[in-house]
């Protein structure tokens, strides 16, 4: 993992270690920069939970996640924790779609109809059979809504909401690929068209781009379901602003559904709206002295507090500072960001 420190990139080296102990799970342990696996027996046989890349990529997510937002493990919010679930979930996912032998099974067993097949929705299938008795950990494929899971106390059964909510949003864009090239053909019979399989693939790049790039946008701490919708259509308003396909009211429709924001959010949402809005700041700082220190940083929010809404007597830490690369949808190159993230 690569981090800022003032204009140095800290390497950390991750170690992976594959066969723990017996032990019926696997964990990222951020104090040791370690991801553990472990093996458990299941009717005489050793299994070992590193075999799984559905598990393996789960807590690849885990690594990633915490590296970008260290303090998320701190935090007493469930659904903080449930998130992290989440973004494992989703890494694994993401990272099935990206091979190209899974892709072609998805596309045999769910003959193109992603809501109907199983593959690619149930993670972790023999380790799930084994601990708690289903054929898989969690399921993408689910219908929960907040209110469903309101009083659950376990962070898994919070996280398969969000879970299904970008599930919902990749079938959803897979088909508004098919859309597409439907309206072309009835426009041009001749026009070029794309295999399923290619359609596929198109999907899970967009995907990646949904999902990931709002990562930059979340709080440094105490993050909510919340707080990830409305930086995945945050994000999606700043790489496609013109949105000729909807998606944004699309992904608003998903998120509303499953209780995640609400009906009176809708409205502001989708107001039309410069894409960058600049705050007016009373004293103004280069990007570069901004970007060169936690110092420098530390400076730039210190002299905008009441502009920045922070109070004259709070402390303020400087959590990270971070550049940004980013693409639009076309596959351009955005103008570098840098990210500083504070607390107060």
């Amino acid at each position: 993992m690569s981090r800022a420190s003032g204009r140095n990139i800290v390497k950390q080296q991750l170690t992976l270690e594959t066969r723990k102990k017996l032990y019926s799970t696997r964990r990222l342990l951020p104090l040791s920069k370690s991801l553990q696996f472990y093996w458990f027996e299941k009717n005489g046989q050793r299994i070992y939970t590193c075999h799984s890349s559905d598990i393996v990529n789960h807590e690849f997510g885990h690594a990633v996640l915490d590296g970008l937002r260290p303090y998320y493990f701190e935090s007493i919010l469930s659904q903080t924790a449930g998130f992290h679930e989440f973004l494992g979930d989703l890494t694994a996912i993401l990272m099935a779609f990206r091979n190209n032998g899974f892709r072609e099974s998805v596309i045999v067993e769910s003959a193109g109809d992603l809501a109907s097949g199983s593959l690619l929705s149930s993670l972790a299938q023999q380790f799930g059979d084994a601990v708690v008795g289903q054929p898989y950990l969690r399921s993408a494929r689910n219908q929960l809504t907040m209110k469903d899971v309101a009083r659950e106390t376990a962070t898994a059964s919070g996280s398969q909401v969000l879970t299904g909510a970008m599930f919902d949003i990749i079938i959803a864009l897979l088909g508004k690929y098919k859309q597409r090239q439907e309206d072309r053909l009835k426009a041009d019979p001749t026009a070029k068209t794309s295999s399923l399989a290619q359609m596929f693939w198109f999907t899970i790049q967009r995907m990646q781009m949904m999902a990931i790039q709002p990562l930059d946008l979340l709080p440094p701490c105490d993050v909510t379901f919340r707080d990830y919708a409305l930086a995945v259509l945050r994000a999606e308003q700043v790489v496609n602003p013109t949105d000729p396909n909807g998606c944004r009211a699309m992904m608003l429709d998903v998120f509303i559904k499953r209780g995640i924001l609400d009906e009176a959010e809708r409205a502001p949402v989708l107001a039309a709206a410069a894409v960058f809005d600049r705050p007016q700041l009373t004293i103004l700082h280069s990007i570069d002295s901004i970007g060169a220190s936690r110092g420098g940083a530390y400076r730039f929010v210190d002299d905008n507090r009441s502009d920045l809404f922070i109070p004259a007597t709070a402390d303020v830490v400087v959590a990270e500072i971070a550049r940004a690369n980013k693409h639009t949808t076309k596959a351009r190159q955005m103008p570098d960001q840098i990210v500083v993230q504070y607390m107060g």
